[in-house]
């Protein structure tokens, strides 16, 4: 006879959990090679990403981000958050204001096509805003800890038509000067997306991109006053809790064929136009 009998809390079978709640998060690499997905990620055979450009319905350039999150209270814990970014400018849905942006971080809404004449809006570098630019640029303010305002620090890309072309350089040098000595932390509330495709339930790791707490704030105030503002709802399940755990599943879902994702196996990006 020869068999091993394990504890039964002791996980042997299975992919990375997914997980809800607020984790102190690192950003440990963006965009990155097949080389750095081995190196940094610590994948044993990645494949060679897909093209991270291509062009909307209406024939603009778009660029995707990855960024891959980590929690270090959880080792082995990894997620690609994908941010796109679209040469278009933004408007409301009405079309009469369009988005302005600045050399210093700063997003408003203003009629007309000359840079707004706010008070607290500076005008260096203003320029009409790309659509996706400043979700992308409010979760980097939150990791780099920006110093924000009218009197802030600066804060800009040097070149987006290069970035538009798929050239990740500036986000490397940001990455190494983020990660230089002590790495730069934030605090990233998680939840799990649920999607339905051809009669197949699939779940997917995901997080709220409304707020972002710096590492010195409290998480629970300030996520969760975004939380409870009247347009701050999360869409997915994050188990109505901002404490750190794993995603216990929604039963009906899962349950629903039997081709489905159980929680638990490894997340993908299901929601993005490249894989």
């Amino acid at each position: 006879m020869g068999f091993t009998v394990r504890d039964s809390e002791e996980k042997v079978v299975g992919g990375p959990e997914l997980m809800t709640g607020v984790a102190l998060t690192e950003i440990v690499a963006i965009s990155p090679t097949v080389e750095q997905m081995k190196t940094v990620l610590g994948f044993d055979d990645p494949k060679e990403p897909f093209s991270n450009v291509d062009t909307d319905n209406d024939g603009n350039q778009r660029v995707r981000l990855d960024f891959w999150y980590s929690v270090p209270q959880m080792e082995g814990f990894l997620h690609r958050e994908s941010f796109f970014v679209t040469k278009k400018e933004r408007k409301t849905q009405d079309g009469l204001k369009k988005q302005w942006t600045n050399n210093f971080a700063q997003f408003c809404y203003s009629r007309g096509d000359e840079a707004p004449s706010y008070d607290w809006f500076q005008n260096e570098g203003a320029r009409p805003a790309f659509e996706g630019e400043e979700q992308l640029v409010d979760m980097l303010r939150a990791w780099i800890n920006h110093k924000g305002g009218k009197k802030g620090e600066e804060f800009y890309f040097d070149n987006w038509d290069a970035i538009f072309t798929g050239n990740v350089s500036e986000f490397q040098g940001l990455l190494e000067q983020a990660n230089h000595g002590v790495k730069n932390s934030f605090y990233v509330l998680y939840g799990v997306k649920t999607s339905d495709s051809n009669g197949k339930t699939n779940q997917y790791q995901g997080t709220y991109r409304k707020m972002y707490a710096r590492s010195y704030q409290n998480p629970y105030s300030t996520i969760g006053k975004a939380l409870a503002d009247e347009y701050g709802a999360y869409k997915h399940d994050y188990q109505n809790s901002l404490d750190w755990q794993q995603y216990k599943g929604n039963v009906a879902a899962i349950l629903q064929n039997e081709n489905a994702q159980p929680a638990g196996q490894p997340a993908e990006a299901g929601d993005s136009p490249w894989n």
